[in-house]
């Protein structure tokens, strides 16, 4: 039976620190942790307050806590095709991941993968918030405005191979396959609005090898913010980025781009 007895945490003060494993040379009958000087300073200066810092839910250490428990990184940046958990956070919006991390979306985003994510539904919301609080962003996607249909069209001009960047050629759109498959396909256009921060998809476009150096995803605007389209929104990469936006929120509803009959 162990009968060690010591004080309560909220009992501790400075005064009873000087002789006990917080002093610079504890008392001979004092556990000994190693604790190095800056270590002790900041015990120190947390027992110097009410303490109740200590009590406190953070979402990120949450997040930070359960992915070590739940061994995310066995295969998030080990396996091919699992994405790193360091972007996670500030990549997919905070709605979508929980959905996802609680197993409750319909669809596996990455279809060819063999592996399959665990649903993890009493940690999905805390968890979700704490990787969205990581990169300071809240949980709650930002509120967009309505639908431009006019810019959804000419992004569906853009997507497509006649006059615009073939993004078809490697990744689904709605019902239609990629029609050039070289290792493996991109994530279907249906779902992305619904993943991802309008911001990340922004910064993603615009150099996707800044994000992730093993990216197979072609670099299509050069240093200046342009595009070789020159003939649409005279080459504006930020115009054409926001066009293919919008018709990327059009999900399963997208028509396909042009040339293209919306069979599998």
């Amino acid at each position: 039976e162990n009968r060690f007895t010591t004080h309560r945490l909220s009992e501790l003060s400075l005064v009873t620190t000087e002789s006990g494993c917080l002093a610079i040379e504890p008392a001979r009958d004092a556990p000994f942790f190693s604790f190095s000087p800056e270590e002790i300073d900041a015990l120190r200066t947390v027992l110097a307050t009410d303490r109740n810092s200590l009590l406190r839910h953070v979402p990120s250490e949450f997040a930070h806590r359960q992915i070590q428990k739940l061994a995310c990184a066995r295969c998030h940046g080990q396996l091919e095709g699992a994405p790193e958990l360091t972007n996670l956070g500030g990549k997919l919006k905070g709605e979508w991941c929980e959905l996802f991390i609680a197993g409750r979306v319909p669809y596996k985003p990455r279809h060819w993968l063999p592996q399959r994510m665990p649903a993890f539904p009493a940690y999905a919301a805390e968890l979700s918030r704490g990787l969205a609080m990581e990169h300071g962003y809240d949980m709650e996607s930002v509120t967009e405005p309505d639908l431009n249909r006019e810019s959804a069209e000419i992004g569906r001009q853009l997507a497509g191979a006649a006059g615009g960047f073939s993004c078809v050629s490697c990744h689904p759109i709605g019902s239609i396959g990629a029609s050039m498959i070289f290792e493996t396909t991109g994530i279907n256009f249906a779902y992305i609005a619904a993943r991802l921060r309008r911001d990340y998809f922004e910064r993603w476009l615009l150099n996707p090898l800044a994000i992730d150096p093993t990216s197979k995803m072609p670099t299509y605007f050069d240093e200046e913010g342009r595009s070789p389209l020159i003939d649409i929104h005279d080459g504006d990469a930020r115009r054409q980025i926001h066009a293919i936006w919008e018709y990327l929120r059009l999900g399963d509803q997208m028509p396909p781009p042009p040339g293209l009959n919306a069979t599998p």
